[in-house]
C-alpha cells in the first residue's frame, strides 16, 4: 500500500492511495488470485474545523483467490459472496461526496 497528501493550496487537498494484495497458497507459494485498488479524494476547507470531501475508490478482483466466502454461523456452510453480475466475482466502485466538522 502506497498513498500520498498533496496541499494544492491553502484549501484543498488531493490524496491518493494505492493498494495490492495478492492471494495464494503460503506451503505450496503457488498464487490463486490478485486484487488492486485505488482511492483518490478532494478536500476543500471551508474553515479551520469544517470541510467539504469528494472521494472516488475503484478495486479490480481477479483470479480465484478474489473469490469472497462466507461461513454461516448456522448450517457451518461456506458459499461464494457476489457483488453482482451473472456470477462473475466483479470489479467495484464506490463514490462519496460529505462535510467534516471537527467539534
Amino acid at each position: 500500500m502506497i498513498g500520498a497528501d498533496v496541499p494544492v493550496t491553502k484549501t484543498i487537498t488531493l490524496s491518493a492511495q494505492y493498494t495490492q494484495n495478492v492471494n495464494g497458497n503460503v506451503q505450496t507459494g503457488a498464487v490463486s488470485g490478485q486484487t488492486s485498488a485505488v482511492g483518490a479524494l478532494a478536500k476543500y476547507s471551508l474553515s479551520k474545523r469544517t470541510s467539504l470531501y469528494a472521494i472516488g475508490a475503484w478495486s479490480q478482483n481477479g483470479g480465484s483467490g478474489a473469490q469472497l466466502t462466507s461461513t454461516s454461523k448456522f448450517t457451518g456452510a461456506t458459499q461464494p459472496i457476489q457483488f453482482g453480475g451473472t456470477g462473475n466475482y466483479q470489479d467495484q466502485q464506490a463514490y462519496m461526496l460529505g462535510i467534516n466538522h471537527t467539534f
